[in-house]
This record gives C-alpha cells, sequence and structure tokens, in this order.
C-alpha cells in the first residue's frame, strides 16, 4: 500500500506518494488554489476553493494510481505556532498550566483559540525541563481536516514542515547523540527555510526563513523574482543571525555539525559560508533518498519527508489530532445531571444558606453607612450657587456669557491637545516580564525614561528578561504607535538588599511633536 504525504507550503501543494520509502509519485498544486485564502480571490469563498483543491488532489492520486488510505498533512510555519523554552521541574499535574502561562507570551490570541500539544525532554544536569509547544488556530485545524475528509481519507498526522524533514536526514546520516542542526533551502524564494537545532534528536531551536515569499508583486506586469545571488545572500545573514541567537540562549551548546539539504548547483557557494562559519557540514542528497533523477525541491522533501511517517517514527510525539478528540470528552465529563444526582434537600441547609446570605447583605450595608453619611456631609458643604437677578441689564448677560464661553473654549483646547499616555502606559505593567520590577520614571521633552531591576539568579536570564521586555513593548502596537524609539540605555549589574540583581534603563521617544 502506498503512503501519502501533503505538504501546504506559502505558494503550493505538493503531493507526495511513496512505496516503501521510495518516491512512487509526485504533482504539485499551484498557489491560486492554495487554502487559506491568499487575498488573490477574495471573492470566492474558502468551501468552493477547498472542493476545487479536493477535486485537484483526487485527480492526481487517481492518476498516479495510489491506493492510499491515510495521509500525512505537512505544514509551513505560517500556520502554526512553535516555540521551545524551559520550565522547572514542577508536579505533573502543575506542568500543563505551565506550559499555557508561558506559551501566552508568544501567542497573539487567546489560548482558547488554540489546539496546542507539547513534549519535554528533562535535562538532569539542570534539573529542568525543555518544553517543545506546538499549536494552531482552530479554524485553520479544521480547514485542512475538512479538505481532506472531501479526500476520503483518513488523517494520519498533522506535522510542522521543520521537523518532517528530519527523517529526510535520519534517511542520510543517521545522528543519534550530540548537538546538531538541519538547513532546508528553497533558492528561488518560493518555500520558506527551515533552520532547526537539536540535541539528541529533540529540537532545541528552530526557525523559518522567508526569502523572496511576499517581496515580488505578483499581480504587477512584468514582475520577476528576486535573483538567485540576492537570495542566497539573504540566506547567509539570515543564518548568521539565527546562529547568533542560539548561541546567546544556549551559549554552552555547541553545534557540532549541521546537514544541509539544497540543489546541486548552490552547493559551492554554501560550501564556502560554511567554511567562513568554521563549521563541519554535510549535504543531503534528496535524489539518492527519494530514488529517482528528479529536479531538487525543498516542498517535495517535505512531502516526501511527511509520507514516511509510519516507516519512521519520529522521537517528536507531538499528536494535534489527539488533543482535537479530547476536547469534547472534556466538556462532557461535567453535567448538570451528573451534579445533581443523589442531591437531597435538607432543612438545615436551607436554613444556614438563608442566614449566610443575611449576614452578607447586613454586613455590606454596615460597612456601607460610613459612605453615606460622608456624602450626606458633602452636600450640605457644598457652595451655594446664588440665584440671578432677573433686573440686571442685557449687556451685562452678554458679558458674563462672553467670560464663561471663552473658559470654556479654553478647557476645550486643553482637552483636545492633552497627551492621552493612559492606555500605552497601561501596557508596561503587562509587558514587565517575570523577576521584573520598576523603581523610577519620568516622563519629560517627548520622552518616557523608566528604570528598574530583574532579579532570576542567574545573569543571562536577567539580561533576557530586559529584551523580552522591551521586546513586548515594541510587539505593542498601541504602545509603539506613541513611541518610535525604545531603547535600552543601560544595563548593568548591582546589588539590591544584598542580592545581585540587574539593574537597567529603558527610553521611549515620542513620535514626532505630541
Amino acid at each position: 500500500m502506498n503512503n501519502l504525504g501533503l505538504y501546504f507550503g506559502p505558494k503550493a501543494i505538493d503531493v507526495v506518494i511513496t512505496k516503501g520509502k521510495k518516491l512512487f509519485g509526485y504533482a504539485q498544486i499551484p498557489q491560486q488554489a492554495v487554502i487559506p485564502d491568499n487575498g488573490l480571490e477574495e471573492k470566492v469563498p474558502s468551501e468552493t476553493r477547498s472542493i476545487e483543491v479536493a477535486t485537484l488532489i483526487k485527480d492526481i492520486l487517481r492518476r498516479e494510481k495510489s491506493d492510499a488510505k491515510e495521509v500525512v498533512v505537512c505544514l509551513s510555519g505560517k500556520d502554526l505556532i512553535v516555540r521551545t523554552f524551559e520550565i522547572p521541574d514542577i508536579p505533573k499535574d502543575e506542568i500543563g498550566s505551565a506550559i499555557n502561562f508561558e506559551a501566552k507570551k508568544y501567542i497573539p490570541f487567546k489560548i482558547e483559540d488554540l489546539i496546542s500539544d507539547y513534549q519535554l525532554e528533562f535535562d538532569k544536569i539542570s534539573r529542568t525541563n525543555t518544553a517543545l509547544f506546538i499549536g494552531i488556530k482552530k479554524e485553520t485545524f479544521d480547514k485542512y481536516i475538512s479538505l481532506v475528509n472531501r479526500l476520503g481519507l483518513k488523517v494520519a498526522g498533522i506535522e510542522y514542515s521543520g521537523f518532517s524533514i528530519l527523517r529526510s536526514v535520519s534517511l542520510s546520516s543517521p545522528v543519534t547523540s550530540g548537538v546538531s542542526a538541519v538547513i532546508c533551502v528553497d533558492s528561488k524564494g518560493e518555500d520558506e527555510v527551515n533552520f532547526v537545532v537539536l540535541e539528541n534528536n529533540f529540537p532545541l531551536f528552530s526557525r523559518d526563513i522567508a526569502l523572496g515569499i511576499g517581496e515580488v508583486d505578483v499581480l504587477s506586469q512584468g514582475a520577476e523574482s528576486l535573483s538567485e545571488t540576492t537570495l542566497l545572500d539573504k540566506l547567509k545573514s539570515e543564518v548568521r543571525v539565527s546562529l547568533d541567537y542560539y548561541r546567546r540562549k544556549f551559549p554552552d551548546k555547541n553545534i557540532q555539525r549541521i546537514f544541509i539539504i539544497c540543489s546541486q548547483d548552490i552547493r559551492p557557494q554554501l560550501e564556502g559560508f560554511m567554511g567562513e562559519l568554521g563549521l563541519n557540514f554535510n549535504f543531503v542528497d534528496v535524489a539518492k533518498l527519494v530514488g529517482k533523477p528528479i529536479q531538487y525541491s525543498s516542498s517535495l522533501t517535505k512531502g516526501f519527508s511527511a509520507s514516511l511517517f509510519r516507516s519512521m517514527p519520529a522521537k517528536i510525539k507531538i499528536n494535534l489530532l489527539e488533543v482535537k478528540k479530547q476536547v469534547p470528552k472534556l466538556k462532557g465529563q461535567i453535567s448538570t445531571s451528573s451534579l445533581l444526582k443523589g442531591f437531597k434537600l435538607d432543612l438545615r441547609i436551607i436554613i444556614l444558606g438563608i442566614l449566610i446570605c443575611g449576614l452578607s447583605f447586613g454586613y455590606g450595608y454596615y460597612k456601607i453607612i460610613p459612605l453615606k453619611q460622608e456624602f450626606s456631609a458633602l452636600q450640605e458643604n457644598r457652595a451655594k450657587i446664588a440665584k440671578i437677578n432677573l433686573d440686571v441689564p442685557r449687556e451685562e448677560l452678554n458679558r458674563v456669557n462672553s467670560e464663561y464661553k471663552n473658559k470654556l473654549d479654553d478647557l476645550e483646547r486643553l482637552i483636545k491637545k492633552q497627551l492621552n499616555l493612559t492606555e500605552p502606559l497601561g501596557f508596561i505593567q503587562r509587558a514587565i516580564p517575570e523577576g521584573a520590577w520598576l523603581n523610577n520614571f519620568y516622563f519629560k521633552n517627548n520622552e518616557l525614561n523608566f528604570s528598574g531591576m530583574v532579579y532570576l539568579e542567574d545573569k543571562k536570564e536577567e539580561f533576557d528578561a530586559v529584551n523580552l521586555f522591551v521586546s513586548n513593548l515594541k510587539s505593542n502596537i498601541k504602545f509603539s504607535n506613541f513611541f518610535n524609539n525604545i531603547e535600552v540605555n543601560s544595563i548593568d549589574r548591582g546589588q539590591f538588599k544584598d542580592k545581585p540583581v540587574t539593574i537597567f534603563n529603558i527610553s521611549c521617544k515620542l513620535k514626532g511633536e505630541r
């Protein structure tokens, strides 16, 4: 029986059929048919597009004579939230809450709108857990499930493409221990580049790099793709950024080898680049893996790797399908009938309930009496308004009216020209990471300046917390609409109550004259 992998990339859907561990059939559906909406066909309902895509895939399966009964859905980074972070060694019944609390930092919407799962890797030396978190919006998940249902197939799994390609690496050069990295490159800019770092086959870090996606207006006449040289230069720059961030986050976990999946024509440039970085590397020959002389495509590699779901089980055990199945069960566990079952009325309980309600009401009324007395005193002591003299001439009334009107105009100008910082300042306390606090701030000459401290018992984590604080401020639209220049003035170590802390100062300058 055949195996089927569907990769939903930024610009196309790749349909890959394998038999055993070799390529059996392959076809690609162009961007115009991709779901979700890409903005080119806003007038066409998503339901109609889903039917059209399902029809195209059925035609491909029929043409390739596929007898697959199930499919693995492989998704690009634009459809998923993939994060790794550390949590302490805590009781099992508290891990779920800790994961959700940490994940909320990276999710720009309610976590209730997300289908998510996680996997932990325990480090015996540091006594901490490395958590791998993957989530997908419910509406996006339902779109892909609906499409597969139209095909009459069973969904065997839903995977992140950056992790699917690890099967191709294992098929080429099995790695069981140590720290290694994988880069899957698309030199034409039609698919995202995946950069993944693993320790003992467990992901520590992942990043999706969009080289040319979205940079060319496909509706413009005569629009051309970015040159391969430009894309390679951008790739090298992004890889350097990724490596720099990884090394700052994991300074004691050096990458021992990098596996590169790319086309033959750009290997010489990447060989020289890896030599500049001083890294050991291996190239993965995709044509040799698939068993056919086929032109290289990163999206083909991802679909091919996903189709090996059954024959090459991965160490990553995250299963979004099972999480989705458990949702209705959790909602149905507690029902009204189960709560009322066996319940009997007891007169003593009713009397006790009435007594508790009466005491609560009486205590509340007792607490409000002083407030009522103070309100009455204010009413008695307020200024008395003099009565209007009916004999005042019209000219005097016009003069008084003009004076009040001028005062009202002055007040209105003050209100309109005031700088309302209430809302952006209110975000600061939500942006402060755990372990940090402010001890001073002032606003002067169109600049908000505040300083504070961080105490996390670790210098690196404290510095990261300050950077996270600045990043949170910059990512909030309402705050950054007021302040266009947010930067750290100073960050240093100091003492607070005999404890070593990190002391920081941050300035936020207003946009223009306000």
